[in-house]
C-alpha cells in the first residue's frame, strides 16, 4: 500500500513547508523542505520517527538570508561537525556537537539580522553545551562587541553588546551619516584652521580603540554601531586624506559628556529588572523609542509610557506581563516605511480590529479572534513589501490560515499584480499568478509596465506542478517543468532574461 505524502507548514515561516510520509502519525523516510512551491533540501527519518543521517535545515531567517545548516543526526541527536551554508555554498560558521548533542569547542554562530550581504557572527567556545570564556561579535572580520561567560554559562564582568535590532540598514545609514559629519568637520577645518574645538557625535559602547599606535602616539578611533549619543569636545591636531577618499581625524585631546542619558534602572541580585525603568529600544537606524514604566521580577506590569520622536502614547500590561488593551506597534524598517499597527490586546494576544497605518492613512486592516488568530476578510502587507514596491494582499482568513481566493495589488492604485487560491490548510492550489523572485521591488512601482516579471502556473497542495511560465509584458521568458515531487527543471530560456538579471 502506497503511503501518501503530507505537507505541513513550518512555524515562523511565510512560504516554507515540510513534506513527507507518515505511518501512524510518525514521520518516516525522506522529508523535504518546500520553499515557494519547490522541493529544496531536507533529510531522512527512521521508522521510530527520529532524524538520521545527513540533513540540510534552514536558518530561522532563511527567507531573508538563504542560510542553511548541514550535518549529521544520530537517532534525533546532532553529532559531529555542522557547517553553515549560504546559497548552498559553505561559509565561515558552524562547529562540533559531542555524542550527547551538546555544542563543544569553538563555534561561529549566525546572528538574527544576518543576511546574504551582511554576515554578522558570534564567535567563542562551548563546554558541554554552555558558552564559556571569551565571545565576540564580528562583522566583515571586525570585532564590534565582546565579553566573557563564566563556567556556568552566565555573562560575567565587562561587556560590549550588539543591539538586537542591529542590521544592514542600520550599518549603512550610520556610515552615511558619519561620513557626512566628517565632511562637515573637514569643511570647517579648511575654512578656519584656528578653530579650537569642534563638537562631534560619537557612540557609547561601540567605539573601538585600535591597539596599533599611529606615529603621533594617538589611538585611531573607529565608530561602528549606533547606540547612545555623546557630545565630544575635540581639539583637532590634523586631518589626513587617505586612499579611496577616506579622511582620518587626528585628535590631540578630547572630553566626553553624556548628552542623551536615555535610559536605565536597577537589577536585583538575580539579574532581573525591578522597579522604575526607562528602556531604550532601537526601532531602526537612528530611531530610538523610549519606554518608561514599572518592572516586577523582570516583567513589565501596569501602564507604560512610550516616546518615538514627537509621538507620545501609553499602553498597558497586566499583572503577569501580558499586553492588554490598546497598543501601537511598528513595522521593521519604520524609518523608511512609516508603517505602524494599531489595535487591542487581550491577555497578551491581538484581539478584534487591527489597522495598518502609514502617515496617518489606513492602508489595511482585519480581525483577530479570541485566540489571537486572523479571521474574515483582510487587507495586509505583502511578505515582500518595500517602500518602492508597495504591494498588498487581499483575501480571507480562517483560524489564522489563508483560505479561498487572494489578490496581490499595488497599495495606491489597487492595480492587480497577481492572484490565486488557498485550500483549507493554507496551501496554494490551482492556477496562480504570483511575483517572480526578480520582480522589481526596489524600483518605483509606477514603472511596472516596463519591468514587471510574473510567474504563472499551477499548485497542488502547496507544490508547483507542471508547466510554469515567467512572463514580462505578455512575453514568455522561461518555461519550467515541476514534477510531482515539486522539483523543477528549466527547459527553455531567452537571452534577454538572463541579461536582465545580471
Amino acid at each position: 500500500m502506497q503511503n501518501l505524502k503530507e505537507v505541513e507548514k513550518c512555524a515562523n515561516f511565510t512560504n516554507v513547508y515540510f513534506r513527507g510520509c507518515k505511518i501512524g502519525g510518525v514521520r518516516i523516510g525522506k522529508w523535504d523542505y518546500i520553499i515557494n512551491g519547490e522541493s529544496i533540501f531536507g533529510g531522512n527519518y527512521n521508522y521510530s520517527g527520529q532524524k538520521v543521517g545527513i540533513w540540510i535545515e534552514p536558518d530561522k531567517n532563511y527567507e531573508k538570508n538563504l542560510i542553511t545548516f548541514s550535518g549529521e543526526y544520530r537517532e534525533d541527536i546532532k553529532v559531529g561537525i555542522w557547517n553553515t551554508l549560504l546559497k548552498e555554498q559553505i561559509i565561515e560558521g558552524g562547529g562540533q556537537y559531542n555524542e550527547k548533542g551538546q555544542k563543544q569547542g569553538m563555534w561561529i554562530e549566525v546572528q538574527n539580522k544576518t543576511t546574504q550581504d551582511f554576515l554578522l557572527f558570534y564567535k567563542g567556545n562551548y563546554k558541554k553545551g554552555r558558552r564559556v570564556k571569551y565571545w565576540k561579535w564580528t562583522l566583515d572580520n571586525k570585532t564590534i562587541g565582546y565579553g566573557e561567560y563564566n563556567d556556568n554559562g552566565y555573562k560575567d564582568k565587562f561587556w560590549i553588546e550588539v543591539d538586537k535590532n542591529y542590521s544592514n540598514r542600520q550599518e549603512n545609514k550610520f556610515q552615511k551619516k558619519l561620513q557626512t559629519q566628517i565632511l562637515r568637520i573637514i569643511q570647517k577645518w579648511n575654512e578656519n584652521k584656528g578653530l579650537d574645538r569642534i563638537k562631534l557625535l560619537v557612540v557609547e559602547g561601540y567605539i573601538l580603540m585600535n591597539s596599533k599606535k599611529m606615529e603621533f602616539g594617538v589611538n585611531q578611533q573607529k565608530i561602528l554601531v549606533h547606540l547612545t549619543l555623546y557630545s565630544k569636545q575635540a581639539l583637532i591636531h590634523k586631518i589626513l586624506k587617505l586612499v579611496n577618499g577616506i579622511f582620518m581625524v587626528i585628535i590631540q585631546e578630547c572630553q566626553f559628556q553624556i548628552i542623551n542619558n536615555s535610559g536605565g534602572g536597577k537589577y536585583d541580585k538575580r539579574g532581573l529588572k525591578q522597579g522604575d525603568w526607562i528602556d531604550v529600544e532601537i526601532i531602526d537606524a537612528f530611531w530610538e523609542m523610549l519606554s518608561s514604566g514599572f518592572y516586577e521580577n523582570g516583567v513589565r506590569i501596569l501602564q507604560w509610557k512610550f516616546k518615538l520622536e514627537n509621538q507620545l502614547f501609553q499602553c498597558m500590561y497586566n499583572q503577569i506581563g501580558q499586553k492588554q488593551n490598546y497598543w501601537i506597534e511598528f513595522l521593521e524598517g519604520y524609518d523608511e516605511n512609516q508603517i505602524q499597527f494599531e489595535g487591542n490586546y487581550k491577555k497578551g494576544k491581538r484581539y478584534g480590529l487591527w489597522k495598518i497605518i502609514q502617515e496617518n492613512q489606513i492602508i489595511g486592516s482585519g480581525l483577530y479572534d479570541e485566540n489571537g488568530q486572523k479571521f474574515g476578510l483582510w487587507k495586509e502587507l505583502h511578505p515582500r513589501y518595500s517602500l518602492m514596491g508597495q504591494l498588498m494582499m487581499k483575501g480571507e482568513y480562517l483560524n489564522g490560515v489563508k483560505i479561498n481566493y487572494w489578490q496581490i495589488v499595488t497599495q495606491k492604485e489597487n492595480y492587480l499584480i497577481g492572484c490565486g487560491s488557498f485550500n483549507e490548510k493554507g496551501q496554494k492550489i490551482g492556477k496562480w499568478r504570483e511575483l517572480h523572485q526578480y520582480y522589481p521591488l526596489e524600483q518605483q512601482i509606477e514603472i511596472y509596465n516596463s519591468r514587471e516579471i510574473i510567474s504563472c502556473g499551477s499548485y497542488v497542495d502547496g507544490l508547483k506542478i507542471g508547466i510554469w511560465e515567467d512572463i514580462r509584458l505578455d512575453q514568455i521568458l522561461i518555461y519550467s517543468h515541476f514534477d510531482k515531487e515539486g522539483k523543477g527543471q528549466i527547459f527553455k530560456s531567452e537571452d534577454d532574461f538572463f541579461y536582465f538579471n545580471k
